[in-house]
């Protein structure tokens, strides 16, 4: 039984470590939620999807309060839009436009490319199209990666930043670790050190209030 215990802790502990590298990569300045965020740059990553918010907020004549309010909900923005007789596609033309115009602005202060700003562009969709459909609020995402980046770039002897532009430039964690001569081996322990307690906890954990249990309580 032991052994077996050891076994999904370990198997649990290098999937959490991979989706922390997942979500590092993917919060680099090229991304379009970053990009959002550049009128309110001094408030840091966080304010990118609340300056979408806003936006929202507006063409759904709610305040932001009361949009936030839905959105912790459960709801989408999609459904807030329904409830609000606005249609979705003029939600997403208003919130497609407003990030096609950050992005100009962004080429404009010499922030962007015109290459990136292109390949930017083609996303702009696609991106606001799955954040509307999104149930609840963008951040919860972040709230739920139970390996930090802080955590990660410590192990790795990088700063944070060193760690998010190494794996967006295609790195992986193994290369990392090796280039500060840390083996393989001994990165995977060092995570699994980190995350054993908390893993261990949510396998053992009971339910004892007869109700059905829902995924963020495995905590």
């Amino acid at each position: 039984m032991l052994k077996k215990t050891k076994l999904i802790v370990s198997t649990l502990a290098l999937t959490m470590a991979f989706s922390a590298s997942a979500m590092a990569a993917a919060q680099q300045p090229t991304d379009l939620t970053t990009l959002s965020a550049e009128p309110h740059a001094k408030h840091g990553r966080h304010a990118d999807s609340h300056s979408i918010y806003e936006e929202a907020a507006s063409v759904l004549n709610m305040d932001k309060q009361q949009l936030m309010k839905e959105l912790n909900s459960g709801k989408s923005l999609v459904d807030i839009a329904k409830s609000q007789n606005v249609s979705e596609e003029k939600l997403r033309a208003s919130l497609t436009s407003k990030q096609a115009a950050r992005i100009d602005a962004a080429v404009k202060s010499g922030k962007l490319t015109a290459d990136k700003a292109d390949i930017m562009k083609a996303k702009v969709n696609d991106f606001i199209t799955q954040l509307m459909n999104k149930k609840g609020m963008l951040q919860r995402n972040h709230k739920r990666m139970l390996l930090s980046e802080d955590k990660l770039a410590k192990q790795l002897g990088l700063s944070v930043e060193e760690l998010r532009n190494k794996l967006h430039n295609g790195k992986s964690i193994a290369e990392l670790a090796a280039e500060k001569g840390i083996s393989k081996d001994k990165l995977i322990e060092s995570i699994k050190e980190d995350l054993t307690p908390m893993i261990e906890g949510m396998i053992n954990h009971k339910n004892n209030s007869g109700e059905p249990i829902k995924g963020d309580k495995l905590k």
